[in-house]
């Protein structure tokens, strides 16, 4: 009878743990896939589009990447946090980002020609930041790298928007790279000619 009664307070124990003590919970979050759209950022707020003829004052290029997301440890007394009153679950970077650069693939302009690196031509910013909170690519990267979201938020996008002129009336082409140390994914863009 006593080790039955040892046994029901060492359950009553982890029970009264696990719902009031949270577990620290970790996830590790890494994309595995990036689609680029067109932005016309003429009106309001930017709109995706898939106009081939864009202004290029207003042209901008959204990156939706696909998250997925890892269980990573727990910690706290051993015991599952599913039944814990608002336990906190961190998502944070699986892999730094170390670059994200921006090629044309066609001729730019006479000094950037086919293949060259356009990315200070681009100014970046999150969806969800208020419009005209804009970063030098360099500045975004340190912001991605440093973000911590929830379990549940949405996949990101990044809005990159063209701050030069190319020659008018051409075709342009562009490729957007995000470079992690083993690995890098890659997109290109609809083909388009900007005026």
């Amino acid at each position: 009878m006593k080790i039955v009664k040892v046994i029901i307070v060492i359950f009553i124990a982890r029970l009264l743990i696990s719902l009031t003590a949270c577990c620290k919970t970790v996830y590790k979050y890494y994309f595995n896939n990036i689609q680029l759209v067109n932005l016309d950022n003429s009106g309001k707020s930017p709109v995706e589009t898939s106009e081939k003829v864009l202004s290029a004052a207003s042209f901008g290029i959204r990156v939706k990447m696909n998250k997925v997301i890892e269980y990573s440890q727990t910690g706290g007394f051993g015991v599952s946090d599913a039944y814990a009153f608002s336990c906190a679950r961190e998502v944070v970077p699986k892999k730094i980002l170390r670059a994200i650069r921006l090629f044309t693939l066609t001729d730019f302009d006479s000094t950037h020609l086919s293949g060259s690196e356009i990315t200070n031509y681009f100014l970046s910013r999150r969806s969800d930041q208020p419009e005209k909170s804009y970063s030098a690519m360099d500045d975004f990267v340190i912001q991605i790298n440093s973000e911590k979201s929830s379990y549940h938020a949405q996949d990101p996008y990044y809005d990159f928007f063209l701050t030069a002129s190319p020659k008018l009336d051409s075709v342009n082409l562009f490729r957007v790279e995000f470079n992690y140390r083993d690995t890098a994914l890659v997109a290109v863009s609809d083909t388009l000619i900007l005026r």
